[in-house]
């Protein structure tokens, strides 16, 4: 219990840290809930299908799955969507997610079709 006391306001830090770039860098194509918990964000993409976002991140050092991986259907269910961690990577690197998704989607947006 401890532990989890001492922790909390670190991951709090994080995901304040990650909504924050993400909003200020992505919100025209990125949207989520801010969680109340938790390891991860749960966040849609508007105009780009996730498989094209997260090819395109993984070539500015962004790696994240989509959506569709935390589905039995996969992509039958779901192509809209990615999940970002929040619990291995620093605080400073958090603001790092926001100008390099930006790169992934400026990316993705010219070389692939709009969902």
């Amino acid at each position: 219990d401890r532990h989890l006391e001492e922790m909390r306001p670190l991951y709090r830090a994080k995901c304040d840290a990650l909504c924050k770039t993400l909003l200020e860098h992505c919100g025209d194509h990125l949207s989520f809930r801010k969680p109340d918990g938790g390891f991860f964000l749960w966040v849609e993409c508007r105009g780009v299908l996730a498989a094209t976002l997260t090819a395109a991140a993984a070539e500015v050092g962004l790696a994240f799955p989509t959506g569709a991986m935390c589905y039995l259907g996969r992509e039958k269910d779901d192509t809209s969507h990615i999940r970002l961690a929040l619990s291995s990577a620093s605080l400073e690197d958090m603001s790092l997610v926001g100008p390099r998704m930006k790169q992934a989607l400026s990316q993705a947006l010219a070389t692939a079709p709009a969902t």
